[in-house]
């Protein structure tokens, strides 16, 4: 019997300081689709002219809904002028989302950086999270130019989510266990 899905909300402001809101998705209880495996991906592109913080709300809640009902999970990391996002989950899920995103049209120049074959995910409790930290931008600003490395990038969000006991679910178990 699958579990039930429990469903928290933060609300933070887009603004400098905390970028970082967003809904933790339940922990899978599958690592691999019903329909075969699963896939990961990690892009960089560069935001359209007219990109404001209500806008990043917007893409990130829509994000986590839609992500949520194909079981795809990620993170979303923000540089000046810059996007770089991780989505995992069952192949055809992450191909057809990859496509939307390439039409959309609040970004340019889409990069793929990384497209692999996966059976365990990165980022199994997020929906879509919003990071905001140096490493990532630094890194992603560098990917759009080519010059850092995709794991490098990859490897700095995967810290993020599970160091920084302000988005890593498992940090934030540890802390509400010893309040």
């Amino acid at each position: 019997m699958p579990r039930p899905r429990r469903r928290g909300r933060r609300s933070r402001s887009l603004n400098s300081e905390s970028l970082r809101g967003g809904i933790a998705s339940p922990p899978s209880s599958r690592q691999t689709s019903e329909t075969g495996m699963l896939r990961r991906i990690l892009y960089v592109s560069s935001m359209a002219e007219g990109m404001t913080d209500q806008v990043l709300k917007h893409i990130v809640a829509v994000a986590q809904i839609n992500n949520r009902r194909l079981d795809i999970t990620g993170a979303l990391a923000i540089a000046p002028g810059v996007f770089a996002q991780i989505l995992e989950g069952p192949a055809e899920d992450v191909t057809r989302t990859l496509a939307r995103i390439e039409r959309d049209e609040r970004h340019v120049g889409l990069r793929l950086l990384l497209d692999e074959p996966i059976v365990l995910r990165l980022f199994d409790r997020w929906s879509m999270q919003l990071l905001v930290d140096d490493g990532s931008a630094r890194l992603a600003i560098e990917a759009t130019q080519g010059v850092a490395v995709a794991r490098e990038l990859l490897e700095q969000m995967r810290r993020q989510y599970t160091e920084d006991p302000h988005l890593s679910p498992a940090a934030m178990r540890g802390m509400a266990l010893a309040s």
